[in-house]
């Protein structure tokens, strides 16, 4: 385990080969940015890449397994891949902002947790049967959200505050006395099922539209949908 520290307004160009965090921890501090030709590999349970000052990782980064640990606000302006199940802990009241493309969970699980926000303008993709985005804690997806198969699974209260669509037949498990809290536009079902599970609340400003001969609301729990 180790830190690297760039000054504010200043950069670290790295252009070697790309750099396998193993099993441990690497810190990045000072405000500055990493910038990386070739990946940062979190391919380890126990790999964590710990963002904690204002950085900026401007290179792609591949996290397969163990954590992404965000303490102060930072940025993500290169692309992230999701090659296996893993952590995105934001903590309250800071944003991990991702600037790269489209985030796919493939067959994965991925965890946000920590109470703060992940805001992209880029889509998180859930398209495989077995895609699941689990919010943990507090957390706050500022991003658009495609929920094309696959699972929302809400552990805390949370809030999805960008627009979700539904591409396909999929679930979003609530916990019993929790709440997930959806300002953006309505929810289309087109000709699809939506499951609403667990026993907790789904709170929306806007409608759930059932306008398809196909579309199917499904509540399997003691949901309430307010």
């Amino acid at each position: 385990s180790a830190q690297i520290d760039v000054a504010s307004g200043e950069a670290l160009n790295y252009e070697g080969s790309s750099l396998s965090l193993g099993g441990n921890t690497l810190t990045l501090s000072g405000a500055g940015i990493l910038s990386n030709t070739n990946a940062l590999l979190l391919g380890d349970d126990s790999s964590s890449l710990k963002l904690s000052g204002t950085n900026t990782v401007s290179g792609p980064v591949t996290l397969s397994a163990g954590s992404l640990d965000v303490d102060d606000t930072a940025t993500l302006s290169g692309d992230l891949s999701l090659g296996g199940s893993a952590q995105i802990d934001v903590a309250p009241g800071k944003t991990l902002h991702y600037e790269g493309s489209s985030l796919s969970l493939g067959a994965n699980t991925l965890t946000l947790s920590g109470g703060g926000t992940w805001s992209s303008t880029n889509a998180l993709l859930l398209g495989d049967g077995l895609s699941a985005l689990k919010l943990s804690g507090m957390n706050t997806v500022s991003s658009p959200v495609s929920l094309g198969a696959g699972l929302i699974d809400v552990d805390e209260s949370a809030t999805l505050s960008a627009d979700l669509s539904l591409g396909g037949t999929a679930t979003i498990d609530v916990a019993s006395g929790k709440v997930l809290s959806y300002s953006g536009t309505a929810l289309s079902l087109g000709g699809n099922t939506l499951t609403l599970s667990g026993g907790g609340t789904w709170s929306s400003t806007n409608a759930l539209m059932l306008g398809d001969k196909s579309s199917t609301l499904k509540l399997t729990g003691t949901n309430t949908v307010s």
